[in-house]
């Protein structure tokens, strides 16, 4: 990448080595330098952190508009993903947190950029990333959408294995990828001079552990290109405080000529890394192909799940007792208004007498007044077990006068507790 003097996080010196006392002044500089983020504009935060150039006062709207796009899909995937697990609505905010995924995925792989000074060639890791991230959303989006059709330990396997197995398949892309860089992007060999070297302190996480403070090193190199005189980077920089190529010597550095500003870093083909990314990728890719066959040879069928579609047992608040859901009258006339439709509604509790299969559902049938009730599949309705229903009443047409009494929604005995006082029926 080009070596740019201005931008301040990258400390040029002449030193292949430093002291451990150079070494903590870098670190205590960079920590000074974050506290100076907390107090800088939003809108320098790019410019600031890599080194992209200033937002000027007439950019154009379009740019504006993508900044915006941007900045609200992020946003509301992570609204999405807030309101899915406070209103155990997964189908809906499932559906949004999909879409935004998939246009973020989007830009992702048609820009390629995941920081402000990615090279050209850095950038194509992140489009194949990108295609991932689309391929992904989309797939457990259809998931969802298609739920009627899996029961619900059916579709979390199913989402399970897409995640697992496109995230193996994106890995193992990106491993070839690093480990082909030479013949697929840089191409060409050239003698470049070191004229110094230029250390970066950052913070990287691992997701297990606290954030670590963490030190890059990369020789700056001077050379000509076609009659162009270049300064650059390694387009990844190593991680330590010391170059093991001194200053003034010449080295045969690789660069892709399409954008001669591009230098291989040896970091990117160490066989290390390449393996681990290549093993990473096959065990997510064994485990998705292992869940796809655990699923299509039904044994997710038998696997029990909480209902998320059903509202009464999803939605209703939480009490003292971790094991039971209240549900009172507001709750259901809040949440099933278009059911009751302003008419008079009844709870009563009774006894499934039989249940079919209807197009991957199940159809109930009480031996009293009720009419057939049709609802997802459930490990726990069976012949014979006792259920709570909410309905209303009709006696309009004449097949009713022997099940007049209309289902709008169940819930069972055992986990959901009724504070309101509506009772049964009474002709």
């Amino acid at each position: 990448m080009l070596y740019d003097r201005e931008f301040k996080r990258w400390v040029f010196s002449e030193d292949s080595v430093i002291s451990s006392e150079e070494r903590e002044n870098l670190i205590y500089d960079y920590n000074e330098f974050r506290k100076e983020m907390l107090h800088t504009d939003i809108r320098d935060i790019n410019h600031e952190l890599y080194g992209a150039p200033r937002r000027p006062e007439n950019e154009s709207t379009a740019a504006k508009i993508r900044n915006v796009a941007v900045t609200v899909l992020v946003l509301g995937a992570l609204v999405c993903c807030v309101l899915a697990l406070l209103m155990h609505n997964i189908f809906l905010f499932g559906i949004f947190f999909c879409s935004f995924f998939f246009m973020a995925g989007a830009i992702l792989a048609f820009t390629g950029q995941t920081n402000a000074k990615d090279t050209p060639t850095r950038k194509e890791r992140g489009r194949v990333t990108g295609v991932f991230i689309m391929l992904g959303s989309g797939a457990i989006l259809s998931l969802i959408l298609l739920h009627d059709r899996f029961s619900q330990g059916e579709l979390i396997v199913w989402i399970a294995s897409a995640a697992f197995g496109l995230s193996g398949l994106c890995l193992v892309c990106l491993s070839i990828i690093d480990k082909l860089s030479a013949k697929i992007f840089y191409k060409e060999e050239i003698d470049a001079k070191c004229i110094g070297y230029v250390r970066m302190v950052d913070t990287e996480s691992d997701n297990e552990g606290p954030p670590m403070t963490v030190m890059y090193i990369s020789p700056v190199f001077e050379y000509s290109y076609e009659g162009q005189r270049i300064e650059a980077l390694y387009d990844v920089m190593e991680i330590g405080s010391s170059s093991d190529i001194g200053l003034g010597s010449y080295t045969t550095i690789r660069i892709n000529p399409d954008h001669p500003e591009d230098v291989m870093s040896p970091r990117v083909t160490k066989t290390s890394n390449f393996i681990a990314l290549l093993i990473f990728g096959l065990i997510f890719v064994v485990i998705g192909s292992g869940l796809a066959w655990y699923s299509l040879l039904g044994n997710a069928k038998d696997l029990t799940v909480e209902t998320s579609w059903n509202q009464i047992i999803s939605e209703g608040e939480t009490e003292t007792t971790p094991s039971k859901k209240v549900v009172y009258d507001e709750f259901i006339e809040e949440n099933y208004a278009s059911d009751i439709a302003g008419k008079e509604w009844y709870r009563e509790e009774t006894t499934v007498s039989n249940v079919e299969d209807y197009q991957g559902n199940m159809l109930l049938t009480f031996d009293d007044t009720f009419e057939k009730m049709l609802i997802k599949p459930s490990d726990s309705v069976k012949k014979g077990c006792r259920i709570v229903i909410f309905y209303t009443v009709s006696r309009e047409k004449e097949e009713q006068k022997k099940a007049y009494k209309q289902p709008f929604v169940y819930t069972l005995p055992d986990e959901v507790e009724y504070t309101g006082d509506r009772g049964a029926y009474k002709p």
